[in-house]
């Protein structure tokens, strides 16, 4: 079956590499219903329809499937992304534990020792 672009709706997808064309075609190769719309012998000698294309057909086709890919890309991408955050983030201490590690000497060296722990109380 031969689709024009221009008969294609348009479809946006975010750009994440998880989501790129080669990586979802190959996976559903096996769909009849879906790969009736590519060029097959394109797609065995390695070219891919463009990404507006393929999504646009996907999109239509595969509706539900598309929003779940997507969901799911993006969903574990902020996943990733709090841990990232989280990572970075300094150690914070509640106010009553800073306030007990103060109270033991310090083995900083003189003159900076009562400053650094007076900002971290503030």
């Amino acid at each position: 079956m031969v689709v024009l672009n221009e008969n294609v709706p348009q479809f946006s997808v975010p750009t994440q590499p998880e989501l790129a064309v080669k990586l979802v075609l190959v996976q559903l190769e096996h769909d009849d219903e879906l790969m009736q719309y590519f060029d097959t012998d394109r797609i065995g000698k390695g070219k891919f329809p463009e990404k507006a294309f393929f999504w646009g057909i996907m999109h239509t086709v595969r509706k539900d499937l598309t929003q779940a890919l997507i969901n799911e890309v993006m969903d574990r991408r902020a996943r990733q992304d709090q841990v990232s955050r989280e990572q970075q983030s300094p150690v914070q201490f509640q106010q009553i534990w800073l306030e007990k590690l103060l109270e033991f000497p310090s083995v900083l060296p003189a003159g900076g020792a009562s400053s650094r722990h007076t900002n971290l109380l503030h």
